[in-house]
């Protein structure tokens, strides 16, 4: 049974969470739908730009959006349509750009106009030169002028939030870290909620199960956000080992817990416990992959195993290169994660490589078809359907469990942050990456080859120089006469 502790944190209200809202969902709501939703929302998911041009040739006065998506400068050589990252010239009106009420850009008749947005003045290089600023979106570039400039960024599909923070687990409403527990972007007081977590942090059934030497739950009202601290009939063992994961299994009521040394199954009411497995010590801790109506899949070290709840039957599977990190079910496949590469099978095929990585750690099924990878390096995508893996963020440092998928929005724990990326934009996302990959490649071999092409010019063009300069002085001091120029030009004894 559950006993409730006398420990309460009642000061959390609906007041304080709508005053200080959560900074990781409040990112992840701005990015996707600032972009459609006007200046405010933009600005404050905007934390992920690239500046990649700027233009000042001329003087930029202001840029706005136009109702059918184009943005539009005015300058002082005329009016222009901002085509990705140039600006293109429709004709001389100088000044500042309004829309008409047609929908048509025009010329403001009533010349210059102070208007002081300043929403997007952290981002610019120089912050001390600027004075007012305007800008626009349109697509994946955000435009801005201030100081008579115009700056392009391009907008990275991913937020970012919780900077230089090791994000440590997360579920719908709490964000574990090396510094903390937050719950709705509010950091847990201590000695109530642990400094950090052990492993997955999950919501299940009203209550919050949290990781920290053995495992620590509360439970929390979704009227007034009230949390309370509550202690279970937990087995003595279990403070004694670290909780890496709790899952609930709908079809027998019961959570599954497992630890360094043990895998448990616990009823619904906290009150029975049954033991599934007991390792030692120098096995490695149990690894609570994923488990479907009737079946559990687990791993000890580098060995797979099954447990039917029904039958009450273990079963021993394959036996992997390395250790076993991570799974989950995608399909009809079922897949295991290694830290050089990723599995799959299905009861019509054995087990298989599929794809090979580096210090791979975490995995997660994101829709049919697809699985995300966290990694040390980076964060990877999988297509099966094209048995394609892409890289989505690159040279960044996942923690592992810190990979969460809520709705349409993807959260990724790093060891700086949380980045936030639509689930609805990974195809945008990797062919980004993939342009960016082909204009450096390009770049890298365009230019040695450029400047191979410039020296062997050169060095042929001074040959010929230096050739022709021979043959002039030759002509001019060794004129043959008529007799020599009879002659041939072969040797005597060349001839066979």
């Amino acid at each position: 049974m559950w006993l409730t502790d006398k420990i309460s944190i009642k000061k959390i209200s609906l007041d304080i969470i709508k005053i200080i809202p959560d900074q990781r969902f409040l990112s992840a709501a701005c990015f996707s739908f600032g972009i459609l939703t006007g200046h405010l929302s933009l600005a404050q998911s905007l934390e992920d730009t690239t500046l990649i041009a700027m233009h000042g040739r001329f003087f930029f006065y202001n840029v706005v959006e136009s109702g059918d998506g184009n943005v539009y400068a005015g300058t002082s050589t005329g009016m222009y349509r901002m085509e990705e990252t140039e600006p293109v010239r429709i004709n001389e009106a100088v000044g500042y750009v309004r829309m008409g009420m047609k929908g048509a850009p025009e010329i403001d008749p009533n010349g210059i106009r102070q208007v002081d947005q300043k929403v997007m003045v952290h981002l610019l290089p120089y912050p001390n030169e600027q004075r007012d600023e305007f800008h626009a979106v349109r697509n994946r570039f955000l435009y801005v002028v201030s100081g008579g400039r115009m700056h392009v960024f391009e907008i990275r599909p991913y937020g970012y939030a919780y900077r230089n923070h090791s994000i440590r687990s997360l579920s719908r409403h709490f964000t574990g870290t090396y510094s903390g527990v937050y719950f709705q972007g509010k950091k847990m007081p201590a000695p109530y909620f642990p400094p950090f977590t052990d492993g997955h942090i999950r919501e299940l059934n009203g209550k919050v199960f949290i990781p920290f030497d053995s495992l620590r739950v509360y439970e929390y009202g979704s009227g007034n956000v009230t949390l309370q601290r509550v202690t279970g009939m937990f087995p003595k063992e279990m403070d004694l080992y670290k909780t890496n994961d709790i899952r609930y299994v709908a079809s027998i009521k019961s959570y599954l817990i497992s630890t360094d040394r043990f895998l448990y199954l616990m009823d619904s009411s906290g009150g029975s416990f049954e033991t599934i497995l007991q390792i030692s010590s120098a096995e490695g801790p149990v690894t609570n992959l994923f488990h479907t109506k009737y079946v559990v899949h687990f791993g000890v070290g580098k060995r797979l195993y099954a447990y039917h709840f029904i039958g009450k039957q273990k079963f021993e599977g394959f036996t992997f290169p390395e250790p076993i990190m991570d799974g989950a079910v995608n399909g009809l496949y079922q897949y295991i994660l290694c830290p050089s590469g990723l599995y799959a099978f299905n009861g019509d095929k054995p087990i298989r490589k599929i794809v090979d990585l580096q210090r791979a750690h975490t995995l997660l099924s994101t829709r049919d078809g697809e699985l995300v990878i966290g990694t040390d390096a980076g964060l990877y995508h999988y297509d099966q359907r094209k048995h394609h893996l892409s890289i989505l963020i690159d040279g960044v440092e996942f923690n592992r469990r810190a990979l969460y998928l809520d709705g349409n929005i993807l959260y990724s724990g790093s060891i700086n942050g949380l980045y936030t990326l639509d689930n609805g934009r990974i195809a945008d996302l990797i062919r980004n990456r993939v342009n960016e990959k082909t204009e450096v490649q390009t770049s890298r071999f365009l230019w040695p080859a450029l400047g191979i092409s410039i020296i062997v010019s050169l060095v042929i063009g001074l040959l010929y120089l230096r050739a022709r300069k021979q043959i002039i002085e030759v002509s001019a001091h060794e004129k043959p006469t008529s007799d020599e120029a009879a002659r041939p030009v072969f040797a005597k004894e060349d001839i066979e």
